[in-house]
Parts: structure tokens; sequence; C-alpha cells
């Protein structure tokens, strides 16, 4: 990889990529890739277009996030929003969707390329931090972590998603968010009162 002016190597999508090749990516300095959850979903919709072309067990072993995760590559979780088949504005939805490898919300039972499910944990972070690397440059050290001397950009949930089942993460609803240390929505506050919170 040749890297200059800040330039970096950025995988997106990685429906077809290979875990080798992946593992290979991992050991690129400043190379990232990002998967969108919205492919990964078994549905006629997608399957139409994405098991059609490559046959079952080419289908079977896309989206190979949990590869990317264990390999140490810097992996963010994209929405596809724009293009995406199954429009889905709802951020946990397609948190959940990585958790399961199943669409949430149909009660299907198929999931796709179970074996690289990934953690809550691992999901968490691809969104964050994994996310903030994939954007390049200095986003790192700015957002994707709540540490000393970022930009205070975070959001509160109603509830933890530790400790609930996997199955109701696209449930999830934001209380609070905030926007370099300034609470730009509230849930339960109008937006013209939104001065009155303070964060500590």
């Amino acid at each position: 990889m040749i890297q200059t002016n800040n330039a970096a190597l950025h995988l997106s999508h990685a429906v077809m990529a290979h875990p080798k090749d992946l593992a290979r990516l991992a050991q690129i300095p400043g190379a990232s890739v990002d998967f969108s959850p919205a492919l990964g979903v078994v549905v006629p919709e997608l399957e139409g277009l994405m098991k059609a072309p490559v046959g079952e067990k080419r289908y079977q072993s896309q989206l190979n996030v949990r590869a990317a995760v264990e390999a140490g590559a810097a992996t963010g979780l994209g929405s596809d929003w724009p293009s995406s088949i199954i429009p889905e504005p709802n951020s946990f939805w397609y948190l959940q969707t990585w958790i399961t490898r199943k669409l949430p919300g149909r009660g299907s039972t198929k999931a796709h390329n179970i074996k690289q499910a990934i953690s809550v944990e691992q999901a968490i972070e691809a969104c964050t931090l994994g996310s903030a690397k994939c954007m390049g440059f200095d986003w790192p050290s700015k957002v994707g972590s709540i540490e000393t001397g970022k930009l205070a950009d975070f959001i509160v949930l109603d509830r933890n998603l530790f400790e609930i089942p996997v199955e109701t993460i696209a449930d999830v609803l934001v209380d609070r968010t905030v926007v370099s240390g300034k609470v730009v929505f509230d849930r339960f506050l109008e937006e013209d009162n939104l001065d009155v919170v303070k964060v500590r």
C-alpha cells in the first residue's frame, strides 16, 4: 500500500473479501474496512441480488465481519443508507444485525453466515471507534470514544446493551445526544429547553 499526504486505504462494503485478505489488510498501517449490515440479512429482496449470482455456498461466506475484527483490522459498520434495499435509519437495527446475523423485527429464523456474527462489545466498538478509524486522518483522536481531550460526542440510551437480549437491541431508544459537549437532543425535553441541560 502507498500512503501519501495522510491518505489511507479503505475497503468499503467488503462483501466478498476473504478472511485471509482481511488479515492482510489488518497488517497495512492506516488501512480500514467497513461492512454494511443491510446487505447481510436473509430476505427475498436481497437473496435475489446477493445469492443468485454466486450460489448458496459463496453467499453464506460473504461479509466476514468477525474475521476482520479478530484479525485486528480497523473495522467500521456502515449503513449504506442512500442505496439500501431495506432503508432503515435506526443504527441499533444494524448493530443487532451484526450480532445475530438475522433480520430484526420480522420473526426470521434464517441467519446469514452465522459463523461471522460478532459480540455486543465488538459491534459497539465497530460502530464507534472503528468507524472513526474508517474516516481516516485524525478523526480517531477526536471522536469514537469517551476520553479526555476528545470532542465529547456521545449518546445516552434508555437501556444497557450488555443487559438485554440481543434480539431486542433494535428497540433501544436514544434518550440524549451530546455533540462537542452540548446537548442537541433530549427525548424528554422540548428543543427550546435544551440549553438548561448541563453536561458534567
